[in-house]
C-alpha cells in the first residue's frame, strides 16, 4: 500500500486503520516512481495538494488503471467524487472516517469494487429518484 499525504496525523490514522506499515509519499511525483508496473493501493489525501497536483494525480490515476486508488477529501462533495471515480479512482471518502468504515472501503476496493462515500452515494440515488419522476438518471449518467 501506497500513501500520498504531508499529514502525519492522517498517515497514522490511516496506518493503523490497515494494520500495515505502508510506503508513504508527500508528491504525486514520487508516487509516479514507485507505481510504475505496480498494482497496488494508493491512498491520496485531496486535502494536501494544490491544484496543480491534483492535476499531476488526474494524470497518475488515468495512466495506471491497474492501481486502485482510494481518493480522501477533507470536505467531500458529490461532484469532486464522481470526478475522481470517473477519472479512473477506485474509491471516494472522507478523509476523517473511522476506523471500521476504512476498513470496508478497503475491502471494497481491493475487491476491484467502487467504494463512493456518503455525499457521492445520496447524489446518485436523488438521481435515480428524479429520474422515476422526470425519465432520466442525472446522478447516474454522470458516471457514465
Amino acid at each position: 500500500m501506497l500513501i500520498i499525504s504531508k499529514d502525519p496525523q492522517r498517515i497514522d490514522h490511516w496506518q493503523k486503520a490497515a494494520n500495515t506499515k505502508a510506503d508513504v509519499v508527500s508528491s504525486v511525483k514520487e508516487a509516479e516512481e514507485l507505481l510504475v508496473g505496480s498494482a497496488a493501493t494508493c491512498l491520496v489525501d485531496l486535502a494536501t495538494f494544490s491544484n496543480e497536483e491534483k492535476a499531476s494525480l488526474e494524470q497518475l490515476i488515468k495512466s495506471r488503471p491497474v492501481v486502485r486508488f482510494m481518493v480522501f477529501s477533507a470536505v467531500p462533495n458529490a461532484n469532486e467524487g464522481v470526478h475522481w471515480i470517473r477519472t479512473g479512482a477506485r474509491g471516494y471518502a472522507n478523509r476523517l472516517m473511522n476506523k471500521e468504515v476504512f476498513k470496508a472501503a478497503m475491502q471494497s476496493i481491493n475487491s476491484d469494487e467502487i467504494w463512493a462515500g456518503k455525499v457521492v452515494v445520496q447524489y446518485l440515488l436523488s438521481g435515480l429518484q428524479a429520474a422515476g419522476h422526470k425519465g432520466s438518471v442525472t446522478g447516474l449518467s454522470m458516471l457514465t
